[in-house]
């Protein structure tokens, strides 16, 4: 009987991990970057499995590592393509490949220009593996505007869906 008992306990327990960490985790949001959308507090469910057979697209909002950083993860929303040109003018508009990309994700004032690789209006093409991310809240995001651009590799997982606190 108390056999029966340890081995669905642990059985369970196992699963709940390989689960936690290769499948779903639950990630606190830290910070502003992300509102209105995704507020500070909030607990989301990151779907690591996500992109093992697809490619992310224009719009996830994912969970990354930054390699240049050794603290903790980040949040943000993937904004241009491998193989895109990505361009931010002085009034903080995106253009891709040229087109001006419509964010209806974000309320309010969007001017922020581009810094470190799009500095000075320039425009510069998503390199091959990797991803140009931005947070929502661009006035308090660090994002690909100052680590650069995101590769495939360090994409822990996209935000599913909120768990506690949701309001």
């Amino acid at each position: 009987m108390y056999k029966k008992i340890f081995v669905v306990f642990f059985g369970l327990a196992f699963l709940l991990v390989v689960i936690y960490l290769f499948i779903l985790q639950p990630h606190q949001i830290v910070g502003t970057s992300m509102e209105p959308s995704i507020k500070n507090r909030q607990v989301y469910l990151v779907n690591k499995a996500a992109y093992l057979l697809a490619s992310p697209n224009r719009g996830d909002v994912v969970v990354y590592e930054v390699s240049s950083k050794s603290y903790g993860d980040f949040i943000g929303r993937i904004i241009s393509l491998p193989g895109e040109a990505i361009k931010i003018t002085e009034d903080g508009k995106v253009y891709i490949n040229q087109k001006l990309l419509d964010e209806p994700y974000i309320e309010g004032v969007t001017y922020v220009k581009g810094s470190g690789i799009l500095s000075n209006e320039q425009e510069v093409v998503v390199p091959e593996n990797e991803f140009f991310v931005l947070g929502d809240n661009r006035y308090h995001s660090s994002d690909s505007r100052q680590f650069g651009f995101v590769k495939r590799s360090d994409i822990v997982g996209k935000l599913v869906t909120c768990i506690l606190n949701c309001k």
